[in-house]
């Protein structure tokens, strides 16, 4: 990264700091931040840690596929980092609850159409995703129970044979 493009971002980081204020929904409050945020020149970034710290502005305020953007850029400059894998999980599973709820919307509205049909299958190749990213994750932190409540919860919507491996993993932790 240049100087220029250095100072730039970090201009720019001091601007967002000082414009972002947390409502109690815990989304930006103020359209300047959001427009900051959106300017971000994140393209000329190569440090994963930068990445990750912009991507999380973006989980705040739920935009959830801008941050899977980010994060995906972030995890091809450091693919062994757990906290990237961890919120590429996060994203792809708020992007296929987002889904499901619509799914369900749909389907309670007898809606069979293909609209609803394709909804479903956003959802569930979203969950899919979601599992890769957290058992990446489970592969460097093993007992994080956050990671494993999650992973729990997506292969009992999956029907798995994983949900009990994954059950059995989180009381062990609980009980010590």
């Amino acid at each position: 990264m240049s100087h220029s493009q250095n100072n730039f971002s970090y201009t720019m980081r001091c601007c967002l700091f000082n414009h972002i204020f947390q409502s109690r929904n815990g989304c930006f409050t103020t359209v300047k931040a959001k427009s900051l945020l959106n300017a971000l020149p994140v393209n000329g970034i190569t440090d994963a840690d930068a990445i990750v710290n912009v991507a999380n502005f973006f989980i705040k305020d739920k935009n959830y596929d801008k941050a899977v953007e980010l994060l995906s850029k972030a995890n091809v400059l450091n693919p062994n980092n757990f906290v990237v894998l961890y919120n590429l999980g996060v994203c792809t599973y708020s992007l296929s609850e987002e889904s499901f709820n619509l799914y369900n919307k749909m389907a309670v509205n007898s809606q069979n159409s293909e609209e609803t049909k394709s909804m479903k299958a956003k959802s569930d190749s979203y969950l899919v995703q979601s599992e890769g990213y957290f058992e990446q994750a489970r592969s460097l932190e093993p007992k994080d129970l956050n990671l494993l409540y999650t992973l729990r919860a997506i292969y009992a919507r999956q029907n798995s044979p994983k949900y009990d491996e994954i059950d059995k993993a989180i009381k062990s932790i609980e009980h010590k």
